[in-house]
């Protein structure tokens, strides 16, 4: 019985299998014929050498679609190959849209003949069995259309019918994808602002040097008075701005990003010929060092003199930012305070916020409890701050460091560009004492966050490919060059990628050109160790600890014929890339950098994708 019940069922599979194959077959025959078909059809259309029946098919179809008798055999032929392909159930809507557009152009066609307006029906349908304009096809349509609604009526319900097919054949939303088109010519609008401001700025540096000059002379008076009569008339000019009368009871304070601020100094542009890079860069690179590979007991000091007509690089060489104001933003701000205020209030945590801080990425609300109220009562109603407030998350600081309130940040809706020239025209840049001052942007208030590399000692960059690792080391790489001569800070650039740093060539400040072959960069930071050696023995025959000490002994004895050591910053791009092709001489390099160069002068800044 079980032998038997198995040989039946494998039967049934086989005569299943067979089945299959033969209705496979049957359905190619099938579009193979069709496509045949079509194929003849439009043979028969734009050739004369067709015969017999070529001929009768050519005066079929003109009759028939007149115009438009090409596309019957276009689409007779993809139904074909979608019956080939067994897809012929998916193509309802699909072959509707396409008949429906097949059917308004064919009759759009028959509307266009001449004299239309005065044909009758007998005269169209004559037209439609000459195969004139839509054929028979058409002349229908036209006499449809024509008869009931007029000749600008029938357009009207063409187009319509025309937007129906599309929608059809598409699949798509017509509502959604008009908001598409608007959305992109929106963002649009927005890109093309902003290239024109950038463009309109590139022209303004690019002016003459004495034209910039004299209008920066003649509007130091005219900004001296306007000074003193905004000081007079606006007390509170800089960032406290009065919010509505009803909250004129509250000390509110709002700080904006678009609050304009002075900058600490006027820069006028240098002279042709005096910014030092120029100069250091046609003639010979008295000041650059023997390439990697050529180990010298020689410490850079003996190499590197001080060049006194050598001048910093102004700030004015950068282009300004461009700022967008916005006429809502204090408003929104305020709304966004009493929404705040009401939400922690309709679950019994009364508080009152009294500053609003705004930074490139982050808004920092502070709120000051009332008394009795927990602090842990408002760290626990954060997602429910972040529904109000329409925020993908927020963070609440409880306390805030130094003030008895908590911060609640919420996230701007658009984060703002920080430009490097901002950075660089701050109090807090200019006023430090180190040349190896970095700009690392702002924080979350929009105070600039300036680092001394001296005092981390070392600086690692990690981040995914497109993070921004390249930028933030140009960055660096700038805030140093704005600050420090050749004979202040040196540079060794090992780029193993060959496009980052490449651009760096020719600066003065540079110890040897770019390394970026990865098997050259274990000598250059050999050559590097034993310059860390060498200082140190210079330290040791001086007497001091540190660069700095033995610096000042330098400046101060004048017959000394040393001048003092220059820092010196290694900036490694792509270490992973390197560790790659010589990780045991990379590897020994910079672990003997980081555990001793920092008392010589000699920081590391690395990069790379995983540390």
């Amino acid at each position: 019985m079980a032998k038997a019940k198995r040989r039946r069922t494998m039967n049934t599979r086989v005569n299943m299998r067979v089945s299959t194959l033969k209705e496979t077959i049957r359905n190619e025959v099938m579009g193979v014929f069709v496509v045949g078909m079509a194929c003849l059809g439009l043979v028969a259309l734009y050739s004369d050498r067709s015969g017999v029946v070529g001929g009768q098919i050519k005066q079929v179809l003109t009759v028939l679609a007149g115009g438009g008798r090409v596309c019957i055999p276009l689409m007779v032929g993809a139904w074909g190959i979608a019956f080939m392909n067994k897809q012929t159930p998916r193509l309802g809507s699909k072959a509707a849209g396409v008949i429906l557009l097949w059917l308004v152009f064919v009759g759009i066609l028959h509307l266009q003949l001449p004299g239309i307006e005065g044909f009758s029906k007998a005269d169209m349908l004559d037209e439609g069995l000459l195969g004139h304009g839509g054929g028979l096809v058409g002349a229908g349509i036209a006499i449809v259309l024509k008869t009931t609604i007029g000749v600008l009526g029938s357009y009207v319900v063409l187009v319509m019918a025309a937007l129906m097919g599309a929608l059809l054949i598409t699949n798509r939303s017509l509502v959604q994808g008009v908001q598409g088109v608007g959305q992109v010519s929106k963002e649009s609008g927005i890109w093309i602002k902003h290239q024109m401001g950038d463009f309109i700025d590139v022209l303004k540096n690019s002016e003459d040097e004495e034209t910039l000059k004299e209008r920066l002379e003649s509007q130091e008076g005219s900004n001296a008075e306007t000074k003193l009569h905004t000081k007079k008339s606006t007390p509170l000019k800089r960032s406290s701005q009065a919010l509505d009368p009803d909250l004129a009871e509250r000390p509110l304070v709002i700080k904006t990003l678009e609050d304009p601020n002075e900058p600490p100094y006027l820069t006028n542009v240098p002279a042709k010929g005096q910014l030092g890079f120029e100069k250091m860069a046609a003639g010979k690179l008295e000041n650059t060092i023997i390439p990697p590979g050529k180990v010298t007991s020689t410490p850079i000091s003996r190499q590197t003199r001080e060049d006194g007509n050598f001048q910093l690089p102004q700030v004015s060489l950068l282009n300004k930012s461009l700022k967008i104001k916005n006429p809502r933003l204090n408003k929104d701000l305020a709304d966004n305070v009493k929404i705040l205020e009401e939400t922690l209030g309709s679950f019994g945590v009364k508080i009152k916020v009294t500053q609003v801080t705004q930074g490139p990425a982050i808004t920092r609300y502070e709120a000051q409890p009332a008394p009795g109220v927990k602090v842990s009562k408002i760290t626990n109603l954060a997602d429910d701050i972040a529904l109000s407030l329409a925020s993908a998350d927020v963070r609440i600081e409880a306390p805030i460091p130094g003030k008895s309130v908590v911060g609640i940040e919420v996230p701007n809706k658009e984060i703002a560009m920080v430009h490097f020239r901002e950075v660089l025209e701050t109090a807090e840049y200019q006023g430090t004492a180190s040349k190896l001052a970095l700009c690392l942007g702002k924080d979350i208030t929009g105070t600039p966050v300036i680092a001394d590399l001296t005092k981390m000692p070392h600086l690692l960059i990690a981040g995914a490919t497109g993070s921004g690792k390249s930028v933030c080391i140009n960055t660096l790489i700038h805030s140093i060059l704005f600050n420090a001569r050749p004979d202040e800070v040196k540079f060794l650039l090992v780029d193993p990628k060959m496009v980052e740093l490449a651009n760096y060539n020719g600066i003065p400040h540079l110890i040897a050109p770019v390394v970026t072959d990865p098997r050259k960069a274990a000598g250059a930071l050999k050559w590097i160790v034993t310059e860390m050696e060498t200082r140190y023995e210079l330290f040791a025959a001086a007497g001091v600890r540190d660069i700095v000490r033995y610096n000042f002994l330098r400046t101060q004895d004048k017959k000394d014929e040393h001048p003092p050591l220059p820092y010196v910053v290694v900036i490694i791009d792509e270490l992973a890339d390197l560790m790659m092709v010589a990780p045991g001489d990379v590897e020994d390099a910079i672990c003997r950098l980081a555990q001793m160069a920092r008392a010589a002068g000699i920081h590391l800044i690395v990069a790379t994708q995983r540390p």
